[in-house]
């Protein structure tokens, strides 16, 4: 149970938000510096626990991922970490920044 301030965010609320995670299939309806920044959001909220974190990144995050996307991460395995995806995906389809982020 996290518990900043007032607060109080249970597990069961931050799976819940790790659900909402927008899929990704490298096209460009939805661009990838959108979608690592919203994973890398999501998993800054696991943090302190390594095994949630893990199951997030197979559950939730992996899961989103299709299309090309899917076909250039799935040479990775099956247990592959968040660092070894993105970079894979960095390498595949680039980001694209705008200028309002330089």
């Amino acid at each position: 149970m996290v518990t900043p301030g007032n607060i109080t965010v249970t597990g069961s609320d931050l799976l819940k938000e790790a659900s909402r995670i927008r899929g990704f299939s490298g096209r460009d309806d939805y661009d990838l510096s959108s979608f690592l920044r919203e994973v890398d959001t999501v998993l800054e909220l696991f943090r302190e626990n390594a095994n949630t974190r893990l199951f997030v990144i197979q559950r939730y995050v992996v899961t989103k991922i299709h299309g090309e996307a899917l076909n250039v991460i799935r040479p990775l395995g099956g247990n592959s970490t968040w660092e070894a995806i993105k970079a894979e995906l960095i390498r595949n389809f680039g980001v694209k920044e705008s200028y309002h982020h330089l």
